[in-house]
Formats: structure tokens, C-alpha cells, sequence
């Protein structure tokens, strides 16, 4: 069942995780059903605290990415995504990072389409030990923010590794 956010700049459904999705050393993925009503720079799809986060990038049918540093946030730039308003999109964002290297991906899909990769290009570099936070949001920034993602969420999924066994 898709949840409806944006009828009020406070909307969120909120979560803890048993460890950081910033655990050096350890991946993440995310994935997701994004469909928008509305296109506006800086909404918000999820986040993990109020720092790291998916939103919608600047070129509106685009996302940013913003990974939380100690310093100076990393952030990432899609390029080709093509959001659209009241179009269903199949997101999945994979990362894993030391203090020294990073690795991500993203991919898009839809209903018909199965997920292909989105190229990414970093927009600013970041500086400082990673760093992250074991509050997860989904549709704002953080509990309470007021950047709600405008339009319906759905089928939002987030495994790190510390939930896998091996």
C-alpha cells in the first residue's frame, strides 16, 4: 500500500536501526517506489538523520544524494533518471565507504522497464570521516523535517550489512 506525503511540510515515517547506515566498512542498499505529484528541488525521499539523504536534485526529474562526513557532506548528481510527475519509479541506491574510498550505484525501473544503471557524478567531494546516524526517515529529512516528498512512497526496503549474516 502506497503512503501519501506532502499534505502537510511534517509528513515522515520514522525508524531506528540497529547500527548506522554509515558503519565504515559495511554496505547499504536502498530501494524504493517513488511516485511524485510534484517536482520540487530539495524534497526529500529518505533520509538517515538530517544529513545523509535522497532528494529531488535540482534539475527537478533528477535526485541528489547528500552522504553525511564529519567535515564536508559527499554529494552525488543523477544524470538521466528522468522523474516524472505522477509516473511510478523503481529506485535502488547501493553504497559502501571507508574513510578513504566509496563505492556507489543507483538504479531506476519501472513497471515495464526492469532497473537499469543511472549514472551519478559528484557534485561535491566531501571531507572528513564518515559519519551517519541510526534514525531512518522515509517521505522528509529527519523526524519532524520540512521537506516532505510530495506524492506516494511504497515498497521502501533498507539492508546494510550488519542485518546479513556472513
Amino acid at each position: 500500500m502506497a503512503y501519501t506525503f506532502g499534505g502537510a511540510t511534517g509528513d515522515d515515517i520514522n525508524s531506528t536501526l540497529s547500527t548506522s547506515i554509515h558503519t565504515l566498512g559495511r554496505f547499504w542498499l536502498i530501494t524504493i517506489w517513488v511516485h511524485p505529484t510534484t517536482l520540487t528541488a530539495t524534497r526529500t525521499i529518505w533520509s538517515a538523520g538530517t544529513v545523509t539523504r535522497m532528494e529531488i536534485g535540482s534539475t527537478t526529474s533528477e535526485v541528489r544524494l547528500v552522504l553525511q562526513r564529519a567535515t564536508t557532506g559527499r554529494i552525488l548528481d543523477s544524470s538521466g533518471l528522468g522523474l516524472a510527475t505522477d509516473t511510478w519509479r523503481f529506485l535502488a541506491f547501493f553504497c559502501t565507504q571507508t574513510n578513504s574510498a566509496w563505492a556507489h550505484a543507483l538504479w531506476a525501473g519501472d513497471a515495464v522497464t526492469p532497473p537499469t544503471a543511472v549514472p551519478l557524478t559528484v557534485f561535491q567531494a566531501g571531507s572528513g570521516n564518515a559519519t551517519g546516524s541510526a534514525a531512518y526517515t522515509i517521505g522528509n529529512l529527519g523526524s519532524g523535517g520540512a521537506v516532505a516528498f510530495q506524492g506516494q512512497l511504497e515498497e521502501w526496503c533498507l539492508r546494510n550489512s550488519s542485518d546479513v549474516a556472513g
